[in-house]
């Protein structure tokens, strides 16, 4: 397959911070490197450049299956089907591993930005490589793994609704999910059985539901909770007096480091919204200690999370363009099967996952329908885009459809999905970093 140089897609991935290089397969045309030069730029590179090429190719992290496997299109006489990434702060480079043979036996010259990156990358696989590619996200999962349509288009093509998700405020998210998080955090932590004495790391820790509920249900060691959201941090210092939990605004490019690593990395309803979750899986194991757990939980969007369930039914029913905006639509990786394979690739191991259910009961209406108007999170962000009347009508909807009790309340339940597994024993392969 033939990819320009410093092209936005490849065979393999695609996206505005993707940049295409050596994809000089099959050539427009046919046409052969005898017939035309000008296909790709030819010079002389430095070997030490090759030397660390053909090392990453050989150690290649790779996120999907081989497409392929491909000879050489002008001389027949090498083949290979493996590739490579290569992320910079602002950039991934994706490369087919038949690059170095077009640069040993056709004199390939590589953009330059490419060969800075090269030179500059961490070793394939280390936790500094998998913090590099945690900021970018995954378009082989949408394209290659669930087989679903990318969530930045609709299925008639067009832009999706520009409604981005908030997470600003520490206070309404508690109003609006908070209060459940903290029942579900509870037994999610009764199911790891962690023994006690262990030191957790609490990934994207929220307003630290999880961190206080593992204070409560583990004996911990200690607890150390991040989220690169200041106003969750904020909010959960000021609601957390166990001395043993502390917080930091961190992400998952940059996860507080401890000696030795954490007995228990854990992540509470945010796996799904990291940009990349797999690399975000891999940096959790890497930050774990040998036969460690690492551990994840999230709503069961598509049907088990009733209350987003009847609201998004609603709003789609309203306005077919916030179809778009359903977790249930945009989180296919939000299901036991893709949760296993998802862990499974990370090389985890003694995976396990398991549905856990709360109850979810509203007073009334206006207890259902309040932390709606908080425009904290993605239901709440989309509300906030509407104007007072399409709001009113809205609610007006949900009114209507709601399940209630005699007494007037509404009664519901909310699903996750909770999974864990073990690091095997072995040394990491960021050891070779030191």
């Amino acid at each position: 397959m033939y990819y320009a140089d410093l092209s936005t897609r490849c065979q393999v991935d695609a996206g505005p911070q993707v940049r295409a290089v050596g994809w000089l397969g099959k050539c427009p045309g046919g046409r052969g490197l005898a017939d035309d030069h000008r296909l790709f730029t030819v010079g002389k590179v430095d070997a030490a450049f090759v030397d660390k090429l053909r090392e990453h190719i050989r150690d290649a992290w790779e996120p999907v299956a081989t497409a392929g496997f491909h000879r050489c299109g002008y001389c027949r006489a090498a083949s290979g089907g493996r590739n490579v990434w290569i992320p910079t702060k602002t950039l991934k480079y994706v490369a087919p591993e038949l690059i170095v043979h077009y640069i040993e036996a056709h004199s390939y010259l590589p953009p330059q930005e490419f060969i800075t990156a090269v030179t500059a990358c961490p070793p394939q696989g280390s936790k500094a490589f998998f913090e590099l590619l945690s900021g970018f996200e995954n378009w082989w999962d949408s394209q290659l793994d669930v087989g679903e349509l990318n969530v930045s288009q609709r299925a008639d093509g067009e832009k999706m609704t520009e409604v981005p998700d908030s997470w600003t405020a520490g206070s309404t998210y508690e109003e609006f999910m908070g209060r459940w998080s903290r029942r579900l955090a509870s037994q999610f932590v009764s199911w790891q059985r962690i023994p006690a004495g262990v030191h957790w790391l609490d990934v994207g820790c929220g307003t630290g539901a999880l961190a206080n509920a593992i204070c409560s249900r583990a004996d911990p060691a200690s607890v150390v909770g991040c989220d690169p959201a200041e106003p969750f941090i904020e909010f959960a210092r000021n609601h957390s007096a166990d001395a043993r939990i502390s917080f930091v605004v961190a992400g998952v490019g940059g996860l507080p480091e401890r000696p030795g690593g954490y007995g228990s990395v854990s992540s509470l309803l945010a796996l799904n919204f990291f940009p990349n979750p797999r690399v975000a899986v891999e940096v959790m194991r890497l930050a774990c200690a040998p036969q460690g757990t690492v551990s994840a939980c999230v709503w069961d969007y598509s049907s088990g999370m009733e209350f987003l369930r009847h609201f998004w039914d609603a709003a789609t029913a309203l306005d077919p363009a916030a179809q778009t905006l359903d977790e249930g639509k945009r989180f296919p990786l939000c299901h036991p099967d893709a949760l296993t394979r998802l862990f499974r690739s990370a090389e985890l191991v003694d995976i396990r996952c398991n549905a856990i259910e709360i109850p979810t009961i509203f007073a009334s209406f206006a207890d259902f329908w309040q932390p709606f108007l908080g425009g904290t999170g993605p239901a709440p962000s989309y509300v906030a885009s509407l104007d007072a009347e399409r709001r009113e009508v809205l609610a007006r909807k949900l009114e209507e459809t709601l399940p209630r009790r005699a007494d007037g309340t509404i009664a519901l339940s909310a699903r996750a999905w909770a999974v864990r597994g073990t690091v095997s024993g072995l040394a990491s392969r960021d050891g070779d970093d030191e």
